[in-house]
């Protein structure tokens, strides 16, 4: 514990890298996408679901600024198309 505190006073920040810039992240996002589709997607293929939700998170990165929603708002718009097309098609 001691250790841990020393640590922690040293510590001047914190980099937060979720871009693949300093580490290499995407093979865990997949991961984590493929395995939240895997629990949505019913009886549709997880991969199939996880594709979508990919390809919109890619066509829209970030929220619109228009419309003020936070983003866990937003990504759970983008969930919910994703799962609603696999009804349709």
């Amino acid at each position: 514990p001691a250790d841990a505190m020393r640590s922690l006073c040293r510590c001047r920040a914190v980099i937060f890298d979720l871009d693949d810039t300093l580490v290499p992240t995407s093979k865990i996002d997949r991961a984590a996408i493929l395995h939240a589709a895997a629990l949505a997607s019913g009886d549709e293929l997880p991969a199939v679901v996880a594709a979508r939700f990919s390809e919109l998170l890619k066509a829209e990165p970030f929220p619109p600024e228009p419309s003020g929603l936070d983003v866990p708002a937003w990504r759970t718009g983008l969930w919910e198309r994703a799962l609603s097309r696999s009804s349709s098609d």
